[in-house]
């Protein structure tokens, strides 16, 4: 088991700092996929359509409810599309290779699916694509039941079926992530600079979606460093704890006084173009939310030398646990409940392009959130 899962499992003492971890090697690249990695270069710059979004979605640890926030994401996009243009569409596909269960939420019937693609049984993704009860939303199934084939993609398979992804005709494509820092869980992740990171507010859950972000910028850096024994070099001490200033922004500050402008300035634009977005699920407030996000901002800050951005909070909500057990999306069966308010207005910052600022005294602007979410606005802002 690699380091990185010891850490995923470990329960730390209450009184730890819940970033406070070990620096070891989060990701060890082995030679073999790094050799595939030269290999695919080329392919790998190929870029999306220009009118398709691209949004994956993690977590670093199961039980968070990111697969809720994906599947109720994804219908809040499409509704929001639809409402123009009857003709636009929204993917969301179930990445868990592992053990899919978006279809369940959405009550897809399934007839194709991601596995019949990877061994051929169809010749595009489109082909695997099933229609959905949403307009405007299709489902793109890992497997009808969990794949052996597909939770161990090799390196060139996991590499043909992103290029093949981004073949596939819709404004956005929502990508539900297998909760895990494998590596295809990462690549994915990592095909944009701005993913999201689905967490809550306990200190396991912020810990481990903390390692994951942490874990997909060490793998970009190295990927995209390859070529910079320098940087290479630095970021082997830094994973050893040999660094004199244990964190990215210290390799950072290394790469510069060597006087190597060109790692320097690639270094520093993979640190300014890696901004991750935060959803803060079942959070009590808004303000617990944003005190989560500011946590995790700063850390990030510190440690890896990046910014996460925030894009709200989900509240707590027990319609969420029915609509569960419901076996359906509770946008749609409680629209009005808090939870449905919250993924409206985040699908509508992600549509704008428009992230919460976590300075901000929000507090101030009570009539700002009756206007989002009417009588719902005490009970989202914690007020008595």
């Amino acid at each position: 088991m690699s380091k990185i899962l010891e850490l995923l499992q470990r329960i730390e003492a209450p009184t730890r700092n819940i970033f406070d971890m070990p620096k070891p090697s989060v990701v060890e690249t082995p030679a073999v996929a790094m050799e595939a990695d030269a290999e695919v270069e080329e392919e790998l710059d190929e870029s999306l359509p220009f009118d398709t979004h691209l949004i994956p979605i993690a977590s670093g640890k199961g039980g968070v409810g990111k697969t809720n926030v994906s599947v109720n994401l994804s219908i809040a996009l499409a509704d929001r599309l639809v409402a123009r243009d009857p003709s636009a569409k929204v993917i969301l596909v179930d990445c868990d290779f592992g053990l899919p269960n978006a279809d369940i939420l959405l009550g897809a019937r399934i007839t194709r699916n991601i596995d019949d693609f990877v061994t051929k049984r169809v010749t595009t993704l489109g082909d695997a694509l099933s229609p959905t009860a949403y307009p405007g939303l299709s489902f793109l199934s890992g497997a009808a039941t969990p794949s052996m084939t597909l939770s161990n993609l090799q390196y060139q398979q996991r590499q043909k079926f992103l290029r093949h992804l981004k073949t596939l005709k819709a404004k956005y494509l929502v990508l539900d992530l297998g909760a895990s820092v494998h590596f295809e869980v990462i690549d994915f992740f990592s095909m944009v600079n701005s993913g999201v990171v689905v967490t809550n507010p306990e200190p396991t859950a912020m810990r481990d979606s903390y390692l994951f972000i942490r874990a997909t910028l060490y793998r970009k850096i190295r990927q995209e460093a390859r070529e910079m024994p320098l940087v290479i070099d630095l970021m082997d001490r830094l994973e050893s704890g040999q660094l004199d200033i244990p964190s990215v922004p210290g390799v950072l500050s290394q790469v510069q006084k060597t006087g190597s402008l060109v790692d320097y300035k690639s270094l520093k634009s993979i640190l300014d173009e890696f901004r991750p977005k935060l959803i803060v699920n079942r959070s009590e407030t808004f303000d617990e939310g944003l005190e989560v996000a500011r946590k995790m901002r700063d850390e990030a800050r510190r440690e890896l030398g990046v910014d996460i951005s925030f894009l709200g909070p989900v509240i707590h909500d027990p319609c969420v646990v029915r609509a569960v057990k419901e076996s359906a999306p509770f946008l749609r069966r409680y629209p009005e409940c808090d939870a449905s308010h919250w993924i409206r207005n985040i699908a509508e910052r992600i549509e704008s392009n428009n992230d919460f600022q976590i300075e901000k005294n929000y507090f101030s602007f009570g009539a700002y959130f009756k206007r989002l979410f009417g009588g719902t606005a005490r009970m989202a802002m914690g007020e008595a």
